[in-house]
């Protein structure tokens, strides 16, 4: 990191300051797509455990957990 620049953790801080959604993954129509093309490419209907990193304000996770006996999702920042 170069002098000035944000750290991680402030960086989020800032991004999820106007809201816990700021990449807009619940509204817009093209990040459902993707969440429905990501769950059709899987190639079984349930699975024993699973863990997403990196899950952001948790869409995919709660659209990945009914397929799921075990899901463990986390994220950097904790919003």
């Amino acid at each position: 990191m170069s002098a000035g620049e944000p750290t991680p953790d402030a960086y989020f801080d800032a991004v999820y300051a106007n809201g816990d959604d700021p990449w807009h993954y619940r509204t817009r129509w093209f990040e459902a797509r993707k969440r429905a093309l990501l769950l059709a490419m899987l190639d079984r209907p349930r699975y024993r455990s699973a863990f997403e990193p990196g899950c952001a304000n948790g869409e995919m996770t709660a659209a990945l957990a009914p397929r799921c006996e075990a899901l463990l999702a986390a994220d950097r920042h904790s919003r």
